[in-house]
Formats: structure tokens, sequence, C-alpha cells
């Protein structure tokens, strides 16, 4: 049950993606050990249109910072297939997800998050010191 919650809110994510850009810049913006808040807009510089939130997170490997085309890809984070895991990445704790956040620039290496849920919010946010 809780891996067709997880799914639909990956679902939801990646609609609102693609419905709404037609490439994003997404940051880590704060991780306190154990939730990692991720932001994502068409212009970080000023504002942010997407909050991802992974909570209980046990492991992540990528960059601080990315880029996602979507001419390029349509999936902006889906759950990681374990079929083809590499050997170097922990093994996935009961009742955790891999997810596996797309980037298409940067050498194109997914970010690998191990988390226990994801919640997001969409809403335009501005930064308060632009410049």
């Amino acid at each position: 049950m809780q891996n067709q919650v997880v799914n639909k809110k990956i679902a939801e994510i990646n609609q609102i993606i693609i419905d709404n850009n037609d490439w994003i810049e997404f940051s880590i913006a704060s991780y306190d050990g154990f939730k990692l808040e991720i932001i994502g807009s068409d212009d970080l510089s000023y504002y942010y249109t997407i909050s991802i939130v992974l909570s209980d997170v046990q492991y992540i490997s990528g960059y601080s910072a990315w880029h996602l085309d979507l001419n390029e890809q349509s999936i902006s984070i889906m759950l990681y297939d374990l079929d083809n895991k590499p050997n170097d990445l922990p093994i996935l704790w009961e009742n955790y997800y891999y997810f596996q956040l797309v980037n298409t620039d940067l050498g194109y290496k997914p970010i690998l998050i191990m988390a226990k849920d994801i919640e997001y919010t969409y809403e335009k946010r501005n930064f308060k010191n632009n410049h």
C-alpha cells in the first residue's frame, strides 16, 4: 500500500513539472540529518515553485544543484530500479525507497537518495534578498 502512495506522489510531482516547465533547475535547499529539501524552478536566482521534501534520509549520492531539460527527459523523479543496482550502493532498508532524480547536465549522472517518504508543495515563493 505504501508503495502505491509513494508512486502516486512521484507521478504528481512529475506531472506538475511537465505541465509548468520546459526546463527546471533544482538545488538542495536544506538538510538537517533527517529531512532533505530540494527546491526547483526555471530561475532559482529569484524564486522557486516546487519544494520536494524527503524524510528519514539515510543515503545521498549526487550533485547539490542540477538541471532538467524536459525536451530531453519527461520524468524528473522515479523510484530507482533495484534490479540494476550497482554494488557500491548500500542495501535498501525495509520500508525505504531509493529515489532517483534525473539530471540532464553535469554528465547526466542521477541523484540517488534513500529515504522513507516524499512530500511536495507547489507554490511560487520569491527569495527575499534578490539582487
